[in-house]
């Protein structure tokens, strides 16, 4: 899925006011945090995730389908957060959640998680 497809799916399901360029940080956010929590915690990936930093509509996000929900998921609960919309955000929250750790999951399942080494002193 691509930045501008989740933003389109999202604006779809939920009609905003919610300037785009704030969409595309919310994204990063998630990229970001993907990274840190699932990516750079595994070995496997055959290309290395950027830090999180999203440049254009055409951009590919990381979590492929059908985890790709999450990024829609994660826009909704952010929009009906800023709205003020709370019984709505616990709802899209709750979907995001839910895909996301699927997404770690499979991830736990598949992909070699990196060892560290411990040093005692």
């Amino acid at each position: 899925m691509t930045l501008q497809q989740a933003i389109t799916r999202a604006d779809a399901l939920k009609p905003n006011a919610v300037p785009e360029a704030e969409k595309i940080r919310w994204l990063s956010v998630l990229e970001g945090m993907i990274k840190d929590e699932i990516a750079d915690t595994h070995e496997g990936w055959d290309e290395p995730l950027s830090c999180g930093e999203l440049a254009g509509p055409s951009d590919t996000l990381f979590a492929p389908p059908p985890y790709d929900d999450v990024y829609v998921f994660w826009l909704l609960a952010k929009i009906d957060f800023a709205c003020g919309e709370f019984d709505a955000y616990a709802n899209s929250s709750g979907a995001f959640n839910s895909v996301y750790s699927a997404f770690a999951d499979h991830v736990n399942r598949t992909k070699t998680p990196k060892t560290t080494e411990i040093r005692y002193v």
